[in-house]
């Protein structure tokens, strides 16, 4: 991607003279790409709280099984949201080096593994799902409601999927309005028919929940194709090309040279989560605790998770592209300010997270056990959530350049090893209870949270090809 003559470098930099991401003010770039994420994401927020809500009318055994469904649902979706980080880091550099055609290429290639592995998750998916449930320690009413949730859910997995990667591929290029509004009506979407279908007038239960989902994303998706289909990314919807030239072998593994670590990125902490659920199965009162982690990590999700992936996916663009256009210590510095924008959004929330944790919780359940157990994990994790911050920005900003294998590590040692050894050791001993699961969160989050910022000093990301 190197100019190879002077007419080529100037061109380039005319070019990139005209768009804020890769030239101007930083500031402006991050604003660019994070406040339509932050849209997004809060919007997806207010779908997975409203799924909460509904589920907890329902009782606290549908809110255990909605919660570790849906565990279940990120669990089978991992290969196939990895090509989001490949799609993103190896088109973001193409365009940020003004090679177009190439960044078209890829963009097809990933929609094309996209729908080869959702189709596969899917099938094995709904082959496996119920056996899971009741694996991770999920008593049988659980797995009951759980298995209503996953039913339809499992067959949103492949127009999800998609909508994601066409997202993905919108972001590349710096375009993040259009993911904003997608993804926004989806979330919409959901909640208007998690309503519907579950509370009046059709009183579905837990199979209403993953209908909506199905319903969302596919209409989603089908308005990201209209789009694309009218944009100069067009080619990257050519079926019929796609159909003759198939699955490029050399694509797919470079999409899953960077995907792949970010897909055992993603699954340490889906892992962990079922280890959590299973240690909090061998407790006392197994529901109690399962029905208040699946409340807990929906809160964490709202204030914390979703906002600051929306600036992961901002950062991972960013990066990716000034990375293409050859400014390194541009793509560093967006870095660092975007850390500092995560922190200081997250201790608000932990802040509220830690004062305010009975009305949330009240909100989130009716279950009076339930309410005070989630108290505790609110106030305890309330401190944990800048770190967490730190890792995902962190995070996006080494997938945008293709660097992944070393935030991996550090993500499986903290989430799969850390975290539950001392939930292990906290909960199962003599004096044990719930509380020390919610410690170790804060505890594996906040150490996570450390080795990802020095890992980002060290700089080595700087010179990962894609």
């Amino acid at each position: 991607m190197a100019p190879t003559s002077a007419v080529d470098f100037v061109e380039r930099e005319l070019t990139a003279s005209s768009d804020p991401i890769t030239s101007g003010p930083i500031w402006l770039a991050i604003w660019d790409m994070s406040w339509p994420m932050l849209l997004n994401m809060w919007a997806l927020s207010a779908a997975s709280f409203a799924e909460v809500w509904v589920a907890g009318k329902l009782g606290s055994t549908a809110l255990a099984g909605v919660g570790l469904a849906g565990q279940l649902w990120y669990f089978f979706m991992m290969l196939t949201l990895a090509l989001a980080a490949g799609t993103t880091a190896i088109v973001s550099r193409y365009w940020g080096a003004r090679d177009h055609k190439t960044a078209v290429e890829a963009a097809r290639q990933s929609l094309i593994c996209a729908t080869v592995f959702s189709v596969t998750a899917t099938v094995i998916a709904l082959i496996v799902c119920r056996p899971l449930l009741r694996l991770f320690g999920a008593a049988p009413a659980v797995e009951l409601e759980g298995w209503k949730y996953m039913s339809l859910g499992i067959l949103a997995m492949v127009p999800y999927t998609l909508l994601w990667i066409t997202n993905s591929i919108f972001r590349s290029t710096g375009d993040a309005r259009t993911p904003m509004v997608t993804t926004s009506t989806a979330a919409l979407l959901v909640v208007l028919f998690d309503y519907v279908a579950c509370i009046h007038p059709f009183h579905l239960g837990c199979t209403g929940l993953g209908l909506s989902w199905l319903l969302a994303s596919s209409i989603c998706f089908t308005g990201n194709v209209w789009v694309l289909n009218r944009s100069e990314l067009r080619d990257c919807m050519n079926v019929s090309k796609a159909f003759r030239e198939g699955i490029s072998r050399e694509w797919m593994a470079r999409l899953m040279r960077i995907g792949i670590p970010s897909c055992i990125q993603d699954l340490a902490l889906i892992t962990s989560n079922f280890m959590l659920f299973l240690i909090l199965a061998h407790t006392a009162n197994p529901t109690l605790g399962q029905a208040t982690w699946a409340v807990g990590c929906r809160i964490e999700d709202v204030g914390t998770i979703m906002p600051m992936y929306a600036l992961n996916l901002a950062i991972a663009t960013i990066v990716g592209q000034n990375l293409g256009a050859r400014r390194a210590d541009r793509a560093e510095q967006a870095g660092w300010y975007m850390v500092w924008v995560g922190g200081a959004l997250t201790a608000v929330f932990g802040i509220i997270m830690f004062f305010f944790a009975h009305p949330i919780a009240h909100l989130m359940t009716n279950d009076p056990a339930v309410v005070s157990q989630t108290v505790h994990y609110l106030q305890i994790t309330a401190a944990s959530q800048p770190f967490i911050a730190a890792w995902l920005v962190i995070s996006g900003a080494l997938q945008g350049a293709g660097y992944t294998r070393m935030p991996m590590v550090w993500t499986v040692l903290c989430f799969n090893f850390i975290r539950p050894a001392i939930a292990y050791v906290l909960v199962a001993g003599p004096h044990g209870s719930l509380s020390g699961t919610w410690l170790a969160m804060a505890i594996s989050a906040g150490l996570l949270g450390i080795m990802m910022l020095l890992q980002f000093r060290k700089g080595t990301w700087k010179q990962q090809e894609v």
